[in-house]
Order: structure tokens, then sequence, then C-alpha cells
């Protein structure tokens, strides 16, 4: 389905291009259009990211305005950056706050962290297991200690990210308070 709704939108695009009154001047300068000057155009796009080729800027036009609506096309990605640049722009770097609470009443970690093993005749979800997670972790707080800084540390590392090695939100800037 979603190649089809691709092929769709690129093909609205492809009926308005063609639909404009200087199509026939746009088809006979392709026509004229020679490898060479592909790659000379092709070079300085890449060294300056422009072309003084009037007729690779109008190509790239025409491909920009059919890749545009295509659904994760390189032109819409490009559109949607520089939607959010805007946004920036406007409104400024965004925010994230996130509070990290872990459960460690019910985390067998807690109870690995203390040296305490769930006896074998203990069924993992009765209440007899939740009673002996809670009497461990209140008896042995440093156990506790250790279970939090073991989940911040691998959230913090694994998805946001260290200095050395960016997480998912690229390079943070990680402040507490």
């Amino acid at each position: 389905m979603f190649d089809t709704l691709q092929t769709r939108k690129s093909a609205l695009g492809n009926a308005i291009l063609v639909q404009r009154r200087d199509w026939q001047d746009v088809q006979d300068q392709l026509r004229s259009l020679t490898s060479e000057r592909l790659e000379r155009a092709a070079c300085e796009l890449q060294a300056t990211h422009r072309t003084q080729d009037p007729l690779v800027v109008k190509l790239l036009s025409f491909i920009r305005g059919i890749g545009a609506p295509v659904p994760n096309s390189f032109q819409q990605k490009i559109r949607m950056r520089r939607e959010i640049r805007s946004l920036l722009v406007r409104y400024g770097m965004p925010a994230f706050w996130f509070t990290l609470n872990p459960s460690d009443l019910r985390s067998p970690l807690v109870l690995s962290l203390a040296g305490v093993a769930l006896p074998l005749d203990t069924q993992e979800g009765s209440v007899m297991a939740k009673t002996f997670r809670n009497v461990t972790a209140t008896m042995n707080p440093v156990a506790v200690a250790q279970f939090f800084n073991y989940v911040c540390t691998a959230f913090f590392t694994g998805l946001v990210g260290s200095p050395e090695v960016p997480g998912i939100f690229g390079e943070a800037t990680i402040t507490m308070e």
C-alpha cells in the first residue's frame, strides 16, 4: 500500500509538471543536456552545493517539485528539516524534561544486587514474591541505590548518549537539578 501511495504522489507531481505551459521548451532543453554537462554540475554541487548551469538548476527544481509530496522521499525530508529549523528560529531550542522513576520494589535486579535469591518454591507473580522483594528492598538500601544508579546510567548512556557516543537525540547536554 505504501508503494502505491508513493507512486500516486509522484505521478501527481509528474502530471502537474507536464501540464505547465513551458513544458515543451523544457523538453527541448532536456534533450540538449549532455553527460559532460551533468558531470560538471555534479562536481560543482559536490564542491559548493550550487551549480551555475541554469538548465540543471531548473531540472533540480522539477525534481524537488515532484518529490516533495512523496512520503519518505529525500525532498520531503529536506522540507521537514527546513520546517524544524524554522520552528527553532521562531520558538527557540526545545527543552526536554524527563522523570525517570524505576520501580525498585518490583525489580528482580534489586534482589540480585542484594545477593538474595527468590526462593525456588515461590512463583514469580505471587503475593509471596512481592512481599519478599519489598522486604529485601527495605532492608537493603545500598542495593536499592545501586539499582537506581545502574538503571539511570543505562538510560542515559543507552538512549541519551555520552560525551564519546551521541544517543538517539544527537549530542545532548544533560543537566540534573
